[in-house]
């Protein structure tokens, strides 16, 4: 389980995220990126996208896994309840998401998140910790 704590920036926003794996890592930066979106308590799981991400290191693939979430929501209005993974490294990612589509009449809306940045981010091993810490442009 990963413990979330939002970061007001000017302009923008922002997470901070501990976890114990990387598993509980990607799920806790997604799963707190959605609640600055909507309230996912009210999200049912009625459908799932499959997610294939590769890339050169663990920095860029936490950039790309959230901007493809982002895609995902922006495209076909998907919000995640549930996040599985088949296999996470460090430089790729292979699982699903499930959930259902926002519908503005039913889900609250919150803030509008137009992708991942790479101004301040960090991420690094604390111990056997994973930290990380993710700007969003709003």
């Amino acid at each position: 389980m990963a413990t979330v704590e939002i970061l007001d920036i000017s302009g923008d926003v922002g997470l901070e995220v501990q976890a114990d794996d990387l598993y509980d890592l990607f799920e806790g930066v997604a799963s707190g990126m959605f609640g600055l979106i909507t309230n996912t308590a009210d999200i049912q799981e009625k459908t799932e996208r499959r997610i294939t991400i590769h890339s050169r290191d663990i920095d860029n693939l936490v950039i790309a896994w959230l901007n493809e979430l982002i895609f995902i929501f922006d495209t076909d209005g998907l919000v995640p309840r549930r996040y599985e993974f088949y296999e996470l490294t460090e430089d790729s990612v292979d699982g699903r998401i499930v959930g259902e589509e926002f519908n503005p009449q039913i889900h609250e809306r919150r803030l509008l998140i137009k992708a991942a940045t790479y101004h301040d981010f960090e991420i690094k091993r604390i111990g056997s910790m994973w930290w990380l810490k993710v700007i969003f442009d709003i």
